[in-house]
């Protein structure tokens, strides 16, 4: 069972990774309006943000894959 719970934390930042970019790219202008920026300065802010948010979950999703699962037939469905 608590190989159950990794696999799913490390699921859900998976799902993370790729949600809060998403989001932050359909809201442009929204955060445009409510921050008062030009939309150049937010669209750079954005593709930082994105950058640094897959950088780190995937830093994040590598270690914690090496420190959880490390030779185990589970970690094989985790490259599924």
């Amino acid at each position: 069972m608590n190989q159950i719970i990794k696999i799913n934390f490390i699921s859900i930042l998976y799902a993370l990774s790729l949600f809060i970019p998403i989001e932050l790219i359909a809201n442009i202008y929204r955060i445009s309006r409510l921050t008062e920026w030009n939309l150049n300065v937010v669209s750079v802010i954005i593709l930082v943000t994105t950058l640094l948010v897959f950088v780190f979950s995937t830093l994040l999703v590598f270690h914690l894959t090496k420190r959880w699962i490390l030779n185990k037939k589970i970690a094989y469905s985790l490259t599924l």
